[in-house]
């Protein structure tokens, strides 16, 4: 497990994760605004919008090979290619990308990553799944799912921990 990590050198992802509602998308514009890097766009076979790219479930099909990490999300395919990340490495820019944990463990698995942890209070992230632009359908759905992601993530933090500590040993 302890070779499987690459230590944070420049450039480095900068993987932003936390629940919906906890203010990664808006960090990930703030960071890049401030000229901390280059947010990467994922692929998806829902919505496309500021930081998703639209691909069919075939087209998803065809490149999943190619992704670092895919992840299922209200019933849609979500992924980041390799690629992406490894050109804006080779350039020398900062790959900033919004993902949850266990999306950030297989990052860092093969790129230098740093992973920041986006908290708001349960209210806030309430407030802002309301106020996405997004389907009532898909707005109710993270309302649903906010418990279960903040509890998974929890435990995969301390799962990871556990596994360093150990390591480290």
């Amino acid at each position: 497990m302890l070779l499987d990590k690459k230590p944070v050198s420049f450039p480095s992802v900068i993987a932003l994760v936390g629940p919906s509602g906890s203010g990664k998308n808006e960090l990930a514009k703030r960071l890049e605004k401030a000229g901390a890097g280059k947010i990467v766009h994922s692929y998806t076979t829902g919505t496309a919008d500021g930081f998703h790219q639209r691909l069919s479930a075939e087209e998803f099909k065809n490149k999943k090979n190619d992704f670092v990490t895919v992840t299922v999300y209200a019933g849609n395919k979500y992924g980041i290619l390799a690629s992406d990340i490894a050109k804006m490495i080779e350039d020398g820019i900062n790959p900033i990308v919004p993902l949850d944990i266990g999306g950030a463990i297989a990052m860092k698995r093969l790129f230098s990553t740093a992973i920041l942890f986006c908290r708001s209070s349960r209210e806030k992230m309430i407030s802002n799944i309301l106020e996405k632009s997004i389907s009532n359908q898909e707005k109710m759905y993270r309302l649903l799912s906010l418990e279960n992601e903040m509890k998974k993530e929890a435990e995969q933090i301390e799962k990871k921990v556990r596994e360093d500590r150990s390591l480290d040993d």
